[in-house]
């Protein structure tokens, strides 16, 4: 009996190939992967030189440290102190003050913000005021609305520039 395509000797010889191939194939494959994952330069880098310490004879005393400037919360804008002003007609009261900028430069859009306290040192709100800019080296009198005729004192919490 003749079979066509070849015998069972073909069929391995073909199957052998083809098995060959394909561990050449994922060979290939695994090299190129290893070769992309490692670095370019595997040279080391040189160890800086170990340089000895002379030893010392004498210690030398501390050097003083200068103490650091208090922060500056406002950025320049040092504010002066705040008095209450009642109005004469109605309940309404106006903690005014003075914010400097020290800074060289216009501020823009500053608001401050005062926390105010009735006689016991209770809290009782907050009151703010605006303005669009400061020059360098001025002065801005604030005028913050308080609605509370209880109020005794005014402390400035916050100056934003919006």
């Amino acid at each position: 009996m003749v079979s066509i395509g070849g015998g069972l000797e073909t069929r391995r010889k073909i199957f052998r190939a083809f098995l060959i191939a394909a561990v050449v194939v994922v060979a290939a494959g695994v090299g190129v992967f290893l070769y992309l994952q490692h670095p370019k330069n595997l040279t080391p880098e040189p160890a800086p030189p170990v340089q000895s310490k002379p030893t010392p004879t004498a210690v030398a005393p501390p050097k003083p440290v200068a103490p650091e400037p208090p922060p500056d919360p406002w950025h320049g804008l040092t504010a002066g102190s705040i008095t209450l002003e009642k109005a004469t007609d109605g309940n309404l009261v106006y903690a005014i003050g003075k914010l400097h900028n020290a800074s060289d430069h216009e501020r823009f859009g500053v608001k401050v913000v005062l926390d105010v306290f009735n006689a016991s040192g209770e809290k009782l709100g907050t009151a703010t005021d605006y303005t669009q800019s400061i020059d360098p080296g001025k002065e801005w009198r604030f005028k913050a609305l308080i609605t509370d005729r209880d109020a005794a004192t005014a402390k400035l919490t916050a100056v934003k520039e919006e």
